[in-house]
């Protein structure tokens, strides 16, 4: 749906529905003995292994659910002239999007092919809702970006790496990562009338996603929460650009 209420405001508005059946994920895990069967009958050598049988795990790709997801994305513009001190073209956007997960498959055992973990990949992990709001102001030759990104929530189930559950593909560690703000700023001008400069960066407060605590953090490997789809472990990301017309 399109709507223009207002001479220089426009409305965008788009709703939908995505149903996928025998939906092809990242399934069938086993640890510990039945991993190692798993190994051996493709060969693979697992004796390094000896003693600490747990920590062997392995996985396979299958039609394991069926999935739906539902979603609202709603974008607005706007433009305001303030005369000589410049003109700014507002724009916001919001997402909410929700994706359930049934009819798992099962095992050859009579097993359920997903665990808890394997389930939040597809439902939890990213957040349910995101909003944008921002402009860029232009004056003369200079024009400004600035936008304000908010992440709603996550939560995922982390592997135990130490502890009476380590390694565990039935116990996980619930985690709940607030929602997370990111702010994007550019700074241009234009020096030719074919070459624009810009200076900008995102992220530039240097977010950084939820830590994780250290009985799941695989050895300091993963000091952050990597499976949430938040904010990248990588912080900040600052760059100058060129645009060149020819």
């Amino acid at each position: 749906m399109i709507l223009n209420p207002l001479p220089r405001l426009h409305i965008n508005v788009d709703a939908y529905t995505i149903s996928i059946k025998h939906r092809i994920v990242d399934g069938g895990y086993a640890s510990g003995a039945r991993a190692i069967e798993a190994y051996a009958a493709a060969g693979v050598n697992t004796s390094g292994f000896a003693g600490d049988e747990s920590a062997v795990s392995t996985n396979y790709f299958t039609n394991g659910a069926n999935t739906r997801t539902t979603g609202l994305d709603i974008t607005a513009r706007y433009a305001t002239d303030f005369g000589r001190f410049g003109k700014v073209d507002w724009d916001a956007a919001v997402n909410f999007n929700h994706t359930k997960v049934k009819d798992i498959a099962q095992t050859g055992e009579g097993n359920p092919v997903l665990n808890a973990q394997q389930i939040s990949l597809m439902s939890t992990e990213n957040p349910s809702n995101k909003l944008i709001f921002g402009g860029r102001w232009t004056l003369g030759k200079w024009d400004v970006a600035v936008h304000e990104i908010r992440y709603g929530h996550t939560t995922s189930n982390l592997t135990f790496v130490s502890g009476p559950n380590a390694f565990s593909t039935t116990e996980f560690y619930h985690q709940i990562n607030r929602p997370r703000f990111v702010t994007n700023l550019e700074v241009g001008y234009q020096v030719l009338p074919q070459l624009h400069l810009a200076l900008g960066g995102n992220n530039i407060g240097n977010a950084y996603p939820s830590r994780v605590p250290s009985f799941t953090a695989d050895y300091n490997n993963n000091l952050y929460d990597t499976l949430s789809q938040q904010l990248s472990e990588e912080g900040g990301f600052y760059y100058l650009r060129a645009d060149l017309k020819i």
